[in-house]
């Protein structure tokens, strides 16, 4: 553990002016990142093997379409539980669809197999499901997540997308 300096901590004070000590925001360097530009969309995913999770939902219904028109090669994943097949009917016979659960260890692993990208869109974003079912919720939201990303490194995903 690193000692703190006096320059290093801020007084801040809350609504009841009772006075705290908190270290000071620092800037953190972010490793560079390599950047798809919109026009490259096609250069960057064409014949590309890619997993979108949650694909048949809102967000990730429009990004299967677009990755498709862009010549990738789309695998989904999604459970339907707030996704519906109907938002990709315009691509699905284009695509692999699966309709599984993130938190299944075989299924995921079989699913990121030969992928070199994979967009982790999967989630449960109600806030009234979160209240009613915390570890559930927490399983998926979290736990499933932090499994695909071990996974992806495990087996060489060249490129997570989290979102």
């Amino acid at each position: 553990m690193c000692a703190r300096k006096a320059t290093d901590i801020t007084t801040i004070t809350d609504t009841t002016g009772v006075k705290a000590a908190r270290p000071k925001a620092r800037k953190v360097k972010v490793a560079a990142r390599s950047r798809v530009e919109v026009g490259d969309i096609e250069n960057t995913y064409r014949d590309k093997k890619v997993l979108v999770t949650g694909g048949a939902g809102f967000v990730g219904s429009h990004l299967v379409e677009s990755l498709v028109a862009a010549g990738a090669r789309v695998r989904v994943v999604d459970d339907l539980s707030s996704g519906s097949e109907e938002n990709i009917q315009s691509v699905r016979d284009r695509i692999e669809f699966v309709a599984g659960d993130v938190r299944d260890a075989d299924l995921l692993r079989s699913l990121v197999s030969g992928c070199s990208v994979v967009f982790h869109l999967a989630a449960i974003p109600s806030v009234d499901e979160s209240m009613r079912d915390p570890v559930g919720t927490t399983e998926v939201n979290l736990m499933a997540s932090i499994r695909l990303f071990e996974l992806c490194g495990e087996l060489g995903v060249g490129r997570v997308v989290f979102a």
